[in-house]
């Protein structure tokens, strides 16, 4: 999975870190848009004096290291402008792998055909399968024995792609 770091940025100490903002979000996906690239994840991870603003691009044709390099140029600038963590913070810019995250409406009707887990809410458990459909409301999930299980997005607290193995 290329993965690119993109420096230190210093701003002012002892403020609580935030969460990344809809609007921030939404420029930085809009400019991912323009060069083809879709924004998958933006996370914030870590400590006070170590932390990581983690950004998980995908492409079409994949994303290589020159594809991480331009992103994080492009979104170094932004954070520069918008300032989504105050301290230290090292950019890390890569691909979802193989096992990616599904934050989005799009991104689990791209994996259509993939196995999922899926974590529910309010201590509902987790359910694994196949990702059959999914609609505005809700996912269907087929499960290894065959029952289907629609899964309302509101219920959805997590969601990430199963690697299957093929060892033929």
């Amino acid at each position: 999975m290329p993965t690119l770091f993109f420096g230190l940025k210093q701003h002012e100490e002892g403020l609580a870190m935030p969460e990344i903002s809809q609007d921030l979000w939404d420029r930085a996906e809009s400019i991912l848009d323009a060069m083809g690239v879709e924004l998958v994840d933006i996370e914030i991870i870590g400590s006070r004096k170590n932390r990581l603003l983690r950004v998980t691009i995908d492409h079409p044709d994949g994303v290589n290291l020159n594809l991480c390099g331009e992103a994080s140029a492009i979104l170094g600038s932004l954070f520069e402008e918008d300032e989504p963590i105050r301290g230290h913070y090292v950019l890390e810019v890569s691909s979802p792998g193989v096992e990616r995250p599904l934050r989005s409406k799009r991104h689990w009707e791209r994996s259509i055909g993939e196995q999922a887990k899926v974590k529910l809410a309010e201590g509902e458990g987790v359910v694994h399968g196949r990702i059959d459909s999914v609609d505005g409301e809700s996912i269907v999930l087929v499960k290894e024995d065959g029952e289907r299980v629609e899964v309302p997005f509101a219920k959805v607290v997590s969601g990430r792609t199963i690697f299957e193995w093929d060892g033929n």
